[in-house]
């Protein structure tokens, strides 16, 4: 955990709110997310195969909006896009130049982030 692991980062590329990250976790250690288990891989896994079945999307009846990092090297901004059209009662965007942790990214980014939400609960079939 230190500021020189910032560069090459995967999940965002704004330094300040990164180093804020880092000043947290050491003062508060027991935040800190570590490596997944093996129950949560394998649960992710599982879940994975339910939503890539043909007709997953169509079964989905609530509404959802998925965001995508258009940098995003820990999961596949592919994978999402795919979801999102296939979905009918879903959104999808995404937010060029933008790593994993929406979030922890630039005021422009995070920006783009809460417009598309302020859209999504603002459509008259997501209400």
């Amino acid at each position: 955990m230190s500021e020189e692991g910032f560069a090459g980062n995967d999940l965002t590329s704004d330094l300040a709110r990164y180093t804020r990250a880092l000043d947290i976790l050491r003062a508060r250690p027991d935040l800190l997310v570590t490596a997944p288990s093996v129950a949560w891989a394998g649960a992710a896994f599982r879940a994975m195969v339910v939503a890539g079945a043909d007709d997953f999307a169509a079964k989905v009846r609530l509404p959802v909006l998925m965001l995508a990092a258009g940098q995003d090297k820990v999961v596949s901004t592919a994978a999402i896009e795919t979801l999102g059209v296939r979905m009918r009662s879903g959104w999808h965007s995404v937010i060029a130049g933008a790593r994993h942790e929406l979030f922890m990214e630039s005021n422009k980014v995070r920006e783009q982030v809460l417009a598309a939400f302020d859209a999504f609960i603002a459509e008259p079939s997501t209400g």
